[in-house]
């Protein structure tokens, strides 16, 4: 897992923490925000996934390999 694999998930992760505390001591309501940075770093931690795993597989394929 690269660096900023990691960035985005440890975001996500204290995103969904804020989210809950959010949700037990306010409202609901408001714990949306957070949740919804949450969702975001998630998909930017898909995201940074499927781009290392295409160059891997474009490196591959000009090497002549294909896995």
């Amino acid at each position: 897992m690269n660096a900023l694999q990691f960035v985005f998930c440890f975001l996500a992760l204290v995103c969904v923490a804020a989210a809950a505390m959010v949700a037990l001591l306010v409202s609901v309501w408001f714990a949306l925000i957070p949740g919804a940075g949450a969702l975001a770093f998630g998909a930017l931690v898909l995201f940074t996934e499927k781009k290392r795993r295409d160059a891997k597989r474009s490196a591959a394929q000009d090497n002549g390999r294909h896995d």
